[in-house]
């Protein structure tokens, strides 16, 4: 799992409420901190180097894992941004009984999500109570752990999709037992209606 560099911001006061400072204060703390890692991994790779039967392997894996290690900054402006702005986006289907399906919807991740955490959706309620709908008709998949990208595939009458009105659900992940969340899902189901073109008058005839 790929752990956040987002470190503990420092009070600068006025100037500090500033993005711009405030991006530069974490990103200091982040490199700082990674600096720190790197020079205990360096220690212990010199003590490995020293006892290993084949120094020159170990130590140019060592090499090569400190080189990764500086990788793990990439995510970082989009970790900060996401923090920052701390917005959770919204996937919003319509759908009525003629259109059963809809095009996928892709929206950015407030998070940038691990290579194990899982993404896991939660069934959808009828606001104002009654009828809900299954998450699983639901295709939700995780693009380059930034973006989701979520797509009905099976609204059909017999997998709940019944009453009309608006259904409310949650995208989520969870992490050390805690559910982080990732998009609300929102579908507005319609009645089709008809609209007939009015009859002519008695006046309109010549």
């Amino acid at each position: 799992m790929t752990n956040s560099r987002i470190e503990p911001e420092v009070d600068f006061g006025e100037l500090g409420a500033t993005p711009a400072v405030q991006f530069w204060n974490a990103m200091l703390g982040a490199v700082s901190s990674l600096w720190q890692e790197q020079f205990l991994y360096l220690s212990s790779l010199s003590t490995s180097a020293l006892t290993a039967q084949n120094p020159g392997e170990v130590i140019q894996k060592g090499l090569l894992r400190l080189a990764m290690n500086w990788f793990s900054l990439v995510p970082f402006p989009f970790e900060w941004w996401t923090r920052y702005t701390q917005q959770v986006p919204s996937v919003f289907f319509v759908l009525d009984q003629e259109a059963q399906t809809a095009s996928p919807v892709t929206v950015p991740l407030p998070i940038v999500l691990g290579e194990q955490q899982r993404i896991s959706v939660t069934k959808l309620q009828k606001v104002g109570g009654g009828a809900f709908l299954p998450g699983t008709i639901f295709s939700i998949e995780c693009i380059d752990r930034t973006l989701l990208r979520v797509k009905p595939v099976s609204l059909k009458q017999g997998n709940g999709l019944k009453e009309p009105g608006l259904y409310l659900g949650l995208i989520y992940t969870q992490n050390n037992g805690e559910r982080h969340p990732l998009a609300l899902l929102c579908v507005l189901h319609e009645e089709t209606e008809t609209i007939s073109s009015p009859e002519p008058g008695p006046d309109s005839q010549t």
